[in-house]
């Protein structure tokens, strides 16, 4: 739910399940670099130039992690 709530593409449970084991935040860096780089493959993919993030990688950590929080 938080990287759907970022506009970010969705890992699914499958995934998710092979970064979970080192606590919430290393969870969350995990989610957003898998994230980032997918949705940078997707773009590639489809033809489409790279997004250039306005919100820094940092950033988006932080409010994943609210986002993840909140949702769980």
């Amino acid at each position: 739910m938080a990287l759907y709530a970022l506009e970010l593409p969705v890992a699914g449970e499958e995934r998710v399940i092979t970064w979970i084991g080192n606590g919430a935040d290393v969870l969350m860096e995990r989610a957003l670099a898998w994230a980032r780089q997918e949705r940078a493959t997707l773009r590639k993919t489809m033809g489409k130039p790279p997004v250039d993030d306005d919100i820094p990688a940092e950033e988006q950590v932080r409010i994943l992690r609210k986002l993840f929080d909140r949702y769980y």
